[in-house]
């Protein structure tokens, strides 16, 4: 079933219920991002485009990137819901094949990759495989081919992977600059990390305030 959601900053989302919805974790990055008026973004994985839709009022374009169609196709009624035909549009594919004309193209690339890593109960159907199984550097290869020097790459992903993050950025020319983790209380251990990675970037990393979902 497909709807409408409205996202803080006023824009309508289209939704398809347990598919394509709207997670807190997108929730907490779409409020850490910063993006500037001349920005051009790409919000890839993009799914309904949370993050994508969350910088419109503020970012010059967004390009969100799926290798589903189907999320294109929502993603494509939320751009015509909210008036944004020119500035933003869609491209279904996988974030390992993406065209070389996009490469260093972008001010900011936004991302919520996949992370769900199962707990071997069950068996795991093709979509956890594949997040299960090295999406995480496909994201972060695609984000450091589409930027721009000096561009910025936005992610959440669990906080125990961390330093596998941090990692595959490095890998890839990116240097984490900007932290914040997100617990659900002030008893409770971190669960995720919304992190700010820069292309070309220098030493140095900023942790800000933790954020508490407990009451969201």
């Amino acid at each position: 079933m497909k709807d409408f959601e409205t996202l803080l900053s006023g824009e309508m989302v289209c939704t398809e219920k347990g598919v394509f919805g709207i997670g807190t974790d997108s929730l907490l990055l779409a409020d850490f991002i910063n993006i500037k008026k001349t920005d051009a973004a790409a919000d890839i994985g993009a799914g309904c485009g949370v993050l994508g839709f969350s910088v419109s009022k503020k970012a010059k374009s967004c390009l969100f990137i799926d290798r589903d169609p189907a999320a294109t196709a929502l993603i494509e009624k939320s751009i015509s819901e909210n008036g944004l035909f020119g500035r933003f549009e869609t491209l279904t594919a996988d974030a390992s094949e993406l065209p070389k004309e996009l490469y260093g193209r972008f001010d900011a690339v936004l991302c919520n990759p996949p992370y769900y890593f199962g707990d071997g109960r069950e068996p795991l159907d093709e979509k956890r495989l594949a997040a299960r199984h090295g999406d995480l550097g496909v994201f972060i290869g695609a984000a450091a081919r589409l930027l721009k020097n000096g561009g910025r790459f936005f992610a959440v992903y669990p906080a125990e992977k961390l330093f596998s993050f941090s990692s595959l950025c490095e890998k890839n020319g990116l240097s984490v600059k900007r932290l914040r983790f997100a617990r659900k209380n002030r008893e409770s251990a971190p669960f995720i990390f919304l992190a700010e990675a820069r292309k070309g970037g220098g030493a140095g990393v900023k942790i800000e305030s933790d954020v508490f979902t407990e009451g969201l």
